[in-house]
């Protein structure tokens, strides 16, 4: 395997802390391609680190496992990190706090007694649903399973029944023409708030598109649709929608904040939805969680803003899709400026007792998974 590197950007500093040591790792799964090949394709080769944190300081690095097995994409899609413990790659299950398998798919016809049992049945449950919706990309479930939406607002399924569908709202609208020359719609975005609301955008109700610099624009309407009553309530109102509005979508963070992207022209937009005074807020920058904020358009002289507690502590060249915060830490993927974010140096990492950034070289394909506290 190549080197992996670790750069402290700071020298040490003596951190006391009577009687109570504050221990976090980073899980980062690395892969590498060897020379062995299975139906044509080369076998990849997967290892799952902790990089370990004593009161946010580096201090080791622990291989946890070495799998082989995915290819391509699905090295970013088969992994599920849950309740910030536990990683599942539909294989095996890790408990990443006390270091160990607690299941295989080899248990998986068998009736294994574990204390985490209720746990496991949570998780491969997650492992089905994430599956699905690979495989059935135009369904969207509500939290619990029982039902789903499919292309339209307008109709609702009952889960594990797809001829069961009731018109749920008048409104079907549309998306937007998915170019300058194509008569072909986007898919309207679609998202659930609990198990009972659902919200929506569309771009046409009634409204015909329009031309402005040569460019086709739509406005658009978010709804919320309460299930249990039927009821279709106007939440808010966009204007001058630049096509393809297939880019549009909705995100929650982990303040519970409900946000809304979308493109006008070449802006990239997000607002967060306030539906108190039922309107849309522009924001700058998203929530990552625990009080860290990073700015959403990447900046061409020096890549995204990041915040904690609204103050600026660096500017990093980083996708703003990859960033893995806890108490007092924040984990990004980092690349040199101008070059492509999707392709990352490696880690880059700032903690709110040295004030530093730490910065972690990786040379092989990495994922950073999220980060664990009080492991064993």
């Amino acid at each position: 395997m190549k080197k992996i590197i670790v750069i402290v950007l700071f020298f040490s500093i003596f951190f006391i802390c009577e009687g109570n040591t504050k221990r976090q790792s980073l899980i980062v799964i690395t892969q590498e391609t060897n020379s062995k090949k299975v139906n044509n394709k080369f076998q990849i080769n997967n290892l799952i680190l902790s990089y370990n944190f004593e009161n946010n300081i580096f201090t080791s690095i622990d291989t946890l496992k070495h799998t082989d097995g995915f290819h391509g994409d699905d090295f970013y899609n088969n992994f599920i990190f849950f309740e910030n413990r536990y990683l599942a790659n539909g294989e095996t299950i890790l408990d990443l706090k006390k270091r160990k398998q607690i299941w295989s798919i080899d248990d998986e016809n068998k009736n294994y007694q574990n204390q985490q049992s209720e746990t496991i049945d949570k998780i491969l449950i997650e492992m089905v649903i994430k599956k699905e919706s690979r495989m059935y990309k135009g369904k969207k479930y509500s939290p619990d399973r029982k039902y789903y939406l499919k292309g339209s607002p307008q109709y609702l399924y009952s889960s594990g029944n797809d001829f069961s569908k009731r018109k749920i709202t008048e409104i079907a609208g549309s998306g937007t023409p998915m170019s300058m020359y194509s008569s072909a719609l986007s898919e309207i975005p679609m998202f659930w708030q609990d198990n009972n609301n659902y919200l929506f955008c569309t771009f046409y109700n009634g409204n015909q598109f329009f031309t402005l610099n040569d460019s086709i624009y739509a406005n658009g309407e978010i709804y919320n649709v309460d299930i249990s009553n039927e009821i279709t309530t106007l939440i808010a109102k966009i204007d001058t929608v630049y096509y393809s509005a297939g880019n549009a979508f909705f995100k929650k963070y982990p303040d519970e904040s409900i946000i809304f992207f979308y493109r006008r022209k070449d802006e990239k937009s997000l607002c967060v939805i306030d539906f108190e005074n039922k309107e849309l807020k522009k924001i700058i920058h998203i929530p990552c969680g625990n009080n860290f904020n990073l700015e959403y358009n990447l900046n061409k002289a020096y890549g995204r803003i990041i915040k904690f507690k609204n103050k600026e502590i660096g500017k990093i060249w980083t996708n703003s899709a990859i960033k893995k915060t806890s108490n007092g830490i924040i984990a990004v993927e980092y690349a040199k400026i101008g070059s492509n974010v999707r392709f990352p140096d490696g880690i880059i990492i700032w903690d709110n007792i040295t004030n530093k950034w730490q910065q972690i070289i990786i040379d092989n394909r990495f994922v950073v998974i999220g980060w664990v506290d009080d492991f064993k």
